[in-house]
């Protein structure tokens, strides 16, 4: 049975998408950044290949597995910055904001501080307030 480039390269991304969240669960988390290289190779191999293959049957098949790169992780010192509070103030917010330790450090997803922020309605200037301000 002789499969497709195209098939192949479908069946690998899913394969190490699967192996990724395997890793994910059993705490390996450079298992894990591992397979999640390989997906974005993969997809890069599969994106150039539709580019010259030229077909829209592809092009779904990139979208299907599309990344969201807009979605980076952050640690809590620039959680604290973007949210305008403390880091201390934040580690303890960790669970509220769906944080996840590794190594004993808190990190974020930025997506989740950001949306934090428009719920909660947080300026991003805090400190103490001058002596001319008013409480």
């Amino acid at each position: 049975m002789v499969l497709k480039l195209e098939e192949f390269l479908k069946n690998r991304i899913k394969t190490s998408q699967i192996n990724a969240l395997k890793a994910i669960d059993e705490d390996d988390f450079i298992a894990a950044a591992k397979y999640r290289a390989i997906q974005k190779e993969l997809l890069e191999v599969l994106k150039y290949y539709c580019a010259i293959k030229n077909e829209n049957n592809c092009n779904n098949a990139l979208e299907k597995f599309r990344l969201d790169e807009k979605d980076s992780v952050i640690n809590s010192y620039t959680a604290a910055r973007i949210l305008g509070l403390n880091v201390s103030s934040v580690t303890r917010k960790a669970q509220d904001l769906n944080g996840f330790m590794l190594k004993g450090k808190w990190f974020f997803y930025e997506s989740q501080i950001k949306l934090f922020k428009e719920q909660n309605n947080l300026k991003t200037k805090r400190g103490r307030k001058s002596k001319g301000e008013n409480a």
